[in-house]
């Protein structure tokens, strides 16, 4: 069999490329370059779809949290918990800010640890959390995590840039979120044909200042009520995006039946953990979370490429690893996080991977551990 990639977006552009070309050129036709009638479809589609009263479009997913935190006010020296293993971005947001960041260790569930979070709250004056739902599933403990930051008067920002198509309970991981956002960056479930990112809160006035945020804090042409930043979203993407947004059933379909398929091949195999979907949640098929005993992910990532199959490593690096965060302030040994880094490797998923190509990774991860002895 060919090689098999990480990524392909091949079948996902097939499903709006004629479309898009048409749209395209009504755009540039128009000249409306910045905001227009497709970002406004893109906020309406993303507001019904994910239970929210409110979604606004931005640039980038980091864009995205930073105008989170600002609209929360937060800002310089204020204290903000972060996860020690997610993107490079949750953390990043309040570091453009100025803030005191505090790295938070995971738990069993791969994210921020509801005990540590609550121990470390007693220890700094914590008026933010980044709470990442990672991976295609959400934090086991959100329920419980919303509660605490509510009780506490901490502003919770939940980066749900993997979150597309989550649910909680049989609602939308971002339905009940003070505020929560999006990445459109081109590999995620929904992706864009360029960056873009979106921010969804039910609070209306929350919604009022994120526009005015995006929009170099503006309230009226040329007069500004806040120091915001630009970010908005271009119009060629969101007329992708918007048409994309019609096939978002039928991709989530597509990749939950592969991470499906992962799950039932490999989830008994010795030595071998695969990270599944916590009972009464909906995932969303992103990403495959496996472990081994004994080998490291990079040891499984070089093995699988020497064979075709080509994998990925989220994170290899937890952000206390990273050279800014070394200055920042470890709650705890944060042991739990920089082992996880090392051993978490993803195997190929996307929308259009076929079934034949998935049982074919099983087999060959499964006689790689066969010929290392391990399986």
């Amino acid at each position: 069999m060919d090689d098999v990639k990480f990524i392909d977006l091949t079948k996902t552009v097939a499903l709006v490329e004629e479309q898009s070309y048409e749209a395209w050129r009504e755009v540039l036709s128009s000249k409306g370059f910045i905001h227009g009638k497709n970002t406004a479809q893109v906020e309406q589609k993303l507001a019904a779809r994910l239970g929210v009263r409110h979604a606004i479009c931005c640039a980038n997913g980091t864009d995205a949290l930073v105008m989170g935190l600002m609209a929360a006010g937060i800002g310089k020296d204020d204290w903000v918990a972060v996860p020690n293993l997610t993107f490079w971005a949750s953390a990043e947001a309040p570091a453009i800010l100025g803030c005191n960041i505090v790295l938070i260790d995971v738990g069993a569930d791969l994210h921020l640890d509801f005990d540590a979070l609550k121990a470390a709250a007693k220890a700094h004056p914590l008026k933010a959390c980044v709470l990442a739902n990672l991976f295609g599933w959400a934090s086991t403990a959100l329920a419980d995590i919303r509660a605490f930051c509510t009780t506490e008067g901490i502003a919770l920002i939940e980066d749900g840039a993997q979150s597309f198509g989550v649910a909680v309970d049989g609602r939308p991981v971002y339905a009940n979120a003070q505020v929560s956002t999006l990445s459109f960056y081109p590999a995620k479930v929904i992706g864009g044909c360029m960056d873009g990112g979106a921010v969804m809160t039910n609070d209306d006035e929350l919604a009022k200042r994120l526009r005015s945020i995006a929009n170099h804090g503006r309230a009226e042409h040329y007069s500004y009520a806040h120091v915001g930043m630009n970010s908005r979203m271009a119009e060629l993407n969101a007329a992708y995006l918007t048409r994309l947004l019609d096939h978002a059933d039928t991709i989530l379909d597509g990749r939950r039946e592969a991470f499906a398929a992962y799950q039932a091949r490999l989830s008994d195999v010795p030595g071998l953990t695969f990270h599944g979907v916590p009972a009464g949640q909906t995932g969303n098929g992103y990403l495959t979370m496996l472990t081994h005993d004994t080998l490291s992910g990079d040891d499984m990532v070089a093995k699988l490429k020497a064979r075709g199959i080509f994998c990925g490593r989220v994170y290899p690096e937890t952000m206390d690893m990273q050279p800014p965060g070394k200055a920042w302030t470890r709650f705890g040994d944060l042991s739990r996080s920089r082992a996880l880094s090392r051993a978490l490797f993803s195997l190929p998923l996307y929308y259009g991977i076929e079934p034949a190509a998935v049982q074919h990774v099983c087999d060959t991860l499964i006689d790689v551990l066969k010929t290392e002895g391990n399986a």
